[in-house]
């Protein structure tokens, strides 16, 4: 049920993969989108598994006629198959099974954020537990901890004493009592709440903690009548050892609203290479010929038969990739159009496009989203800061500076990439995997301090500043490297061809493209 941060207990540099894994597992769950194919899937599991128990079929078929996300909870706690199926299904980390419960976990998670406590409380939860369990959270003193399913609590001590059964001795059970500290304002993605109002049983005072909640095991202690007081209190989801591995392991998985290649790519780094292989196939079944996830899909593929020493699957899985990219890849061609003034951008609309870049500033957020269309080499989507005048050096680019707050290449469809220039650093660049770039609208911010821009993307307002893909300091940077103390300007770009864009040559027949921009804010603090 709990998860320890550390291998080894003590020690701070001893990473528990397994810690790291569970988080990235739940965070992609929540993101994962669902469809009735997955819906229908969960019922037919329950159908065969109950064939025969009425009982159970009857609560399965009232499930089906009155499911709500507004019931989730109240499903949650009733005692019948969605319960023991689910719980059961996260603490044993079957994949499969908490596959198929997303959409209900995601609700879960829905009502818990919208219920949140507004209040610091103390609730207490009490179990039998193995001797083993217990000294696993013996080596955990002082360490954080998470629980790989719903962590169900009481406001009410007595209610919690019911389940260790008093004083009675249980053969390699030890009676254990958690007295749990949580404030709301550490919260940040796994919320709790006091759930009584919306349980099926509304007479326990129950506070639920949501799924992969982390916390710091305080103090263990035993008393005289042999009852084992665990104290914990709830910690920051970003307040502990992992949170650089978090993010960059997020980052590397795409961000926002993960798709099933993404779930695929976190298999195959547990080693799960089969369940792993499985989904990257139902991927590849589900997608359309042109999909850009099919490239990360067949990828995938060819990587775990190379891991498992398949390499048969290895080269049958590389050449539909390759396959896959001289379809989408257009052969080199000129064109008719006229040639940009340092012969090598080419336009095909009939008007010069400029070589030089020319980008915008403050803490700036944009919606945007580009026209995949097949995914043709052919075009680069640029959101530019550039400055209004020329305060330095002799040429207005780079001595002046530029902030590239998102480029795109018509190419690489899923990645997006951010970056500053200066007369010293001509092109410091960093790029994040965006998996959905090309088909939904996406937040870029730009924010922008005295000493200090960082630039973000999120899929909506609330997490727009989730993943941080590019930041540059002025620490004691002269002009040089940090031109960036006066006004610029916002400037959009669509640039055909060129040595970025146009690596592959031009597809003519992609036109019309577009870059919809759904709306710029400035906001000034």
């Amino acid at each position: 049920m709990f998860i320890g941060i550390n291998d080894g207990g003590t020690s701070t540099t001893s990473i528990n993969g397994q810690f790291v894994f569970s988080q990235l597992l739940i965070d992609c769950l929540l993101r994962l989108t669902s469809n009735e194919m997955d819906k229908n899937e969960l019922i037919d599991y329950y159908e065969k598994a109950y064939e025969g128990n009425h009982a159970e079929l009857d609560k399965l078929n009232e499930f089906q006629k009155e499911y709500s996300p507004e019931k989730a909870l109240w499903w949650y706690t009733r005692e019948s198959f969605f319960y023991k199926t689910l719980n059961a299904a996260l603490r044993k980390q079957t994949i499969d099974m908490m596959f198929l419960y997303r959409s209900y976990i995601s609700d879960i998670h829905r009502q818990l954020q919208h219920h949140q406590s507004m209040y610091p409380i103390q609730v207490y939860r009490s179990q039998l537990m193995s001797n083993r369990e217990l000294n696993y959270l013996q080596q955990q003193k002082g360490q954080l901890v998470s629980v790989n399913s719903f962590l169900s609590t009481s406001t009410d001590r007595k209610v919690a004493d019911i389940y260790t059964g008093g004083t009675t001795q249980y053969n390699n059970l030890e009676r254990v009592l958690f007295e749990i500290d949580a404030d709301p304002k550490v919260v940040t993605a796994k919320p709790f709440a006091d759930i009584s109002r919306l349980s099926h049983f509304s007479v326990e005072s129950e506070v639920l903690f949501m799924l992969g909640s982390i916390f710091r095991i305080e103090s263990i202690n035993c008393t005289d009548d042999q009852l084992w007081i665990i104290h914990m209190s709830l910690c920051r989801e970003d307040d502990h050892d992992l949170k650089e591995v978090l993010e960059y392991m997020k980052k590397q998985n795409g961000i926002e609203q993960t798709n099933l290649c993404s779930w695929s790519k976190i298999l195959l780094k547990m080693g799960k290479f089969d369940l792993a292989k499985k989904y990257y196939i139902r991927c590849v079944n589900e997608l359309l010929d042109k999909d850009p996830l099919l490239l990360m899909a067949y990828e995938g593929l060819a990587d775990i038969a190379y891991q498992q020493n398949d390499y048969d699957e290895t080269i049958k899985w590389q050449q539909k990739l390759n396959d896959f990219k001289d379809r989408m890849t257009p052969v080199p061609t000129c064109t008719d159009g006229v040639k940009n003034q340092d012969e090598t951008d080419v336009d095909c609309g009939g008007a010069n496009c400029s070589k030089i870049c020319l980008p915008q500033q403050g803490c700036h957020t944009f919606a945007d989203e580009f026209n995949q269309n097949g995914g043709v080499d052919m075009s680069k989507w640029k959101f530019d800061v550039i400055p209004k005048n020329r305060t330095y050096g002799n040429i207005m680019w780079p001595d002046n500076g530029a902030i590239y707050l998102m480029a795109h290449l018509g190419h690489d469809w899923t990645t997006v990439t951010a970056g500053i220039a200066t007369k010293s650093n001509n092109g410091e660049w960093n790029a994040v995997e965006v998996s959905n770039a090309t088909i939904e609208y996406m937040i870029y911010t730009l924010q922008w301090e005295p000493d200090k821009m960082e630039m973000f993307v999120g899929s909506n307002e609330k997490q727009a500043l989730l993943t941080r893909f590019f930041v540059w300091e002025k620490k004691n940077k002269d002009w040089t490297q940090w031109p960036f103390d006066k006004p610029f300007r916002i400037h959009m770009n669509l640039a055909v061809g060129g040595s970025a864009g146009g690596r592959h040559g031009i597809d003519e027949g992609a036109f019309p493209q577009r870059m919809e921009i759904d709306w710029v804010r400035f906001d000034e603090q």
